[in-house]
């Protein structure tokens, strides 16, 4: 039975819906001036307000720099709305401190309880207390008592502490794509080679878009809640974990090598942490014993709120890509004692010839080598490179570049290789499919980067390669010039937007559809994350509106692509192959054929070269194996042969074997005595 589209999106959203609070409350952890005169300096400010007993608990240690009697003028904002006013008396707060203000008078609260029994909170909506990620900001304008005049200006954001960042969410689409990877690799082996190509499409897919989605949240633009937590959830797939062995690792290693870790979070109670305030002024490592508000954004803000030190962050990813990969090689390597004992007891005739074909398992391990270091270069693009900026130690700046140049060389090595074979499948057979489709070896090591692409678009894995490289030196270079890096990212996405949408690259028309709505609502995040620069200044409601907007936009697509992986499991269960060809067979790549015997198929090369078409309708070859044309048969019904190389080939090449009457590649009538199985 199929499974059912709204439950699957149903499943989804549900994972997504916050946990109902066991108490209300709201909360602030920071206190942003929001005018320049410098009259209130703020080192650690903390408040919590819980409407059941109608009461707060503050913790400020600050100074101000103004004597006399002021009152407070406090606005609230939701979302950029203006959505209440409210004049409050310092006095009615009964903070000594306050009433009046005086000059050069240490401020420090420590976890006073403030009776808001006279105070009038009927300004604060009921959702405010439910709405997950709410953003609002309470703005306190302190105007003098005596003159009316505005005094000093400053703002807190305020939560509610329920948040679409579930850890629930991140395990449990990290299992799926775990599932499909695994997935794919044991259909590879049983033989079932498109069905395995369906799967692993669908899973990078899904795994792309997380991708792309925890890369736009290590950009250092100012983001809104909603934005944040949004992308948060998917920061795993940059490696981004807060386990503590990780961390502790981490640590040590950094000591160990000169390096000096960061103590952000472990001085919480002594300095404010800012997720971003409107100007960058101090990397989160820049903190003086002295005191003051800590400020982190972009790479360092995606850490912090996974309880990540900063100096820890690229050792964290660095640590989590090798241990996925060599617990993903190890698996395989199970998997290949495992087989060949099923094989003996119910392995049938047709999955035996397929272990067969696929028993080189030293191209296995290659392909599955290839294959992880593709899935990890966008997070070593990012915090690879990242890491030369913020140079933790001498010993992780070496590791980062190491690591970056080895992949960059082994992913570029990789597409030379297949360059280097469709070029001679062109020389030999005028289709650059001919050879990457029917040389196991190549279809085995290298197939990951071209498997997903029409057979003449095969080319296309350059493009994407240079727009993840690209993407990746703009986050990891960018993090100090926020406006030049939301540029630059809107103008990748435009250009590639227009190529994908224009060559449209992908193996069916479903793929190619799905491809360009990813890359067409990537286009729409880069021009919602320029607005966020606040360059166009904008309303305040522009920004709140473009940032559900993105929630919505992205959480739906997510949910789609989703339910397009999960449909994918009735075929693999059913053993079903995907009634969608990846591509027309006029372009010759569903009617290459491997064989599936233990001979190499390199014994077939001289008779296709040197097929010869007689006068007397017959097709002969210098072994004396020949067929005579039926009468009716015209000399034009008989393909030429192929002109011989000047060049001897060392790569397995096959002709190949129509199933249709409008494919010509080879004459009609000529069969492998062997039975053969079709790649796609």
């Amino acid at each position: 039975m199929r499974f059912p589209h709204w439950l699957a999106a149903g499943l989804f959203a549900f994972t997504l819906t916050p946990p109902v609070a066991a108490e209300q409350l709201l909360q602030s952890h920071a206190l942003l001036p929001c005018s320049n005169d410098g009259i209130i300096s703020v080192n650690h400010f903390d408040i919590v307000f819980t409407p059941s007993n109608n009461s707060a608990l503050v913790s400020f240690d600050g100074q101000a720099d103004y004597a006399g009697n002021v009152y407070i003028d406090i606005a609230l904002y939701a979302y950029g709305y203006k959505a209440a006013t409210k004049i409050v008396n310092p006095c009615a707060l009964n903070v000594d401190a306050l009433c009046p203000l005086r000059r050069d008078t240490a401020l420090k609260i420590t976890n006073v309880p403030l009776n808001l029994d006279g105070v009038d909170l009927s300004i604060i909506p009921g959702i405010a207390y439910t709405i997950p990620d709410l953003d609002a900001v309470v703005r306190l304008n302190i105007i003098n008592s005596d003159t009316g005049k505005k005094v000093t200006c400053v703002e807190a954001r305020v939560n509610n502490g329920v948040t679409v960042d579930q850890a629930g969410v991140a395990w449990s689409m990290a299992v799926l794509i775990g599932v499909g990877l695994l997935t794919a690799v044991v259909l590879s082996i049983l033989g079932r080679v498109n069905l395995a190509a369906h799967v692993a499409f669908r899973t990078l897919l899904f795994l792309g878009f997380m991708q792309i989605q925890a890369i736009w949240g290590l950009t250092a633009i100012k983001q809104r809640p909603l934005v944040q937590s949004w992308t948060q959830i998917w920061q795993w797939t940059m490696g981004l974990v807060g386990a503590r062995a990780l961390q502790t690792i981490a640590t040590w290693f950094q000591r160990s090598t000169g390096g000096t870790p960061s103590k952000v979070l472990t001085q919480l109670n002594e300095f404010s942490l800012i997720m971003q305030k409107r100007s960058l002024v101090a990397r989160a490592t820049d903190m003086t014993p002295n005191g003051g508000e800590v400020e982190v954004h972009g790479i360092e803000r995606a850490g912090v709120r996974i309880n990540i030190e900063p100096s820890n962050i690229f050792m964290t990813s660095y640590l989590f890509f090798y241990f996925v990969t060599i617990l993903f090689l190890l698996v395989v390597l199970f998997l290949k004692l495992v087989l060949p004992r099923l094989k003996r007891t119910v392995w049938t005739e047709k999955s035996e010839r397929a272990v067969t074909n696929t028993s080189d398992w030293k191209d296995f391990m290659r392909g599955n080598l290839y294959r992880m270091a593709a899935l990890g270069y966008p997070q070593l693009c990012c915090l690879g490179l990242w890491e030369l900026v913020h140079r933790d130690s001498a010993a992780e700046v070496v590791l980062a570049i190491c690591m970056w140049l080895t992949m960059t060389a082994v992913l570029c090595w990789a597409m030379f290789k297949v360059f280097q074979r469709a070029r001679l499948s062109r020389t030999l057979r005028q289709d650059p499919a001919y050879t990457l489709y029917s040389d196991p070896v190549c279809l085995t090591r290298w197939g990951f980067l071209y498997v997903n692409y029409r057979a003449r678009t095969f080319w296309f894995m350059v493009p994407l390669f240079f727009y993840t490289l690209v993407k990746g030196a703009t986050i990891a270079f960018g993090q100090s010039s926020p406006l030049a890096q939301a540029i630059v990212l809107l103008i990748v996405e435009a250009g590639f937007l227009v190529a994908t949408a224009t060559i449209r690259p992908y193996m069916s028309k479903t793929a190619n559809i799905l491809a360009i709505i990813a890359t067409a609502i990537n286009f729409l995040n880069a021009i919602f994350f320029l607005f966020f620069t606040e360059v166009f200044s904008v309303p305040m409601l522009v920004g709140g509106v473009m940032e559900v907007v993105f929630f919505v936009l992205n959480a739906i697509f997510m949910v789609v692509l989703l339910v397009y992986f999960l449909l994918i499991f009735y075929n693999v269960i059913t053993l079903k192959e995907p009634s969608v060809k990846y591509t027309s067979r006029e372009e010759g790549r569903s009617s290459t054929t491997v064989l599936t015997d233990d001979r190499r198929i390199t014994e077939l090369e001289p008779l296709e070269k040197n097929l010869v078409v007689g006068d007397d309708h017959t097709v002969s070859n210098d072994n004396g194996w020949q067929r005579t044309s039926s009468p009716s048969t015209s000399n034009d019904d008989i393909a030429p042969a192929p002109r011989p190389s000047s060049r001897p080939s060392s790569h397995p090449t096959v002709p190949s074997v129509s199933t249709s009457g409008s494919d010509t590649s080879v004459p009609r009538g000529f069969e492998h005595p062997k039975s053969e199985e079709r790649i796609v």
